[in-house]
């Protein structure tokens, strides 16, 4: 192979892997690693979980997740995990108002759904 097609070679390597570095950097996310959706849902305000409640209800789900992105600057993954987990939370409290659980009993229920 003539040099000019290492160093095209060499060229396009070089630009994959800085395409691949800046991306990973990035992480399509400003939420820190270690921040668990569960402190983040604790750490709403009441007016923002009522919200987002109230849309999980009507099944509006992206809007819900939109919602947190927007108030809370959190990324897209962390407003999706925080969203699943208030799911949750609120089939947990339905389903120990409905049939009288215990908490550990309801939450072993709505884990195995």
């Amino acid at each position: 192979m003539p040099t000019w097609g290492w160093f095209v070679i060499a060229v396009g390597n070089v630009y994959i892997a800085v395409l691949v570095s800046s991306r990973s950097c990035r992480g399509g996310s400003h939420t820190p690693p270690d921040l668990h959706p569960a402190s983040t849902w604790r750490h709403l305000d009441d007016t923002t979980r009522d919200e987002v409640t109230c849309l999980l209800d009507r099944g509006r789900t992206t809007e819900a997740i939109k919602l947190l992105v927007a108030r809370d600057g959190i990324g897209v993954r962390h407003a999706k995990a925080t969203v699943e987990y208030g799911r949750s939370i609120a089939a947990i409290s339905l389903l120990r108002d409905s049939t009288g659980m215990t908490l550990r009993e309801a939450k072993d229920a709505v884990d195995q759904l």
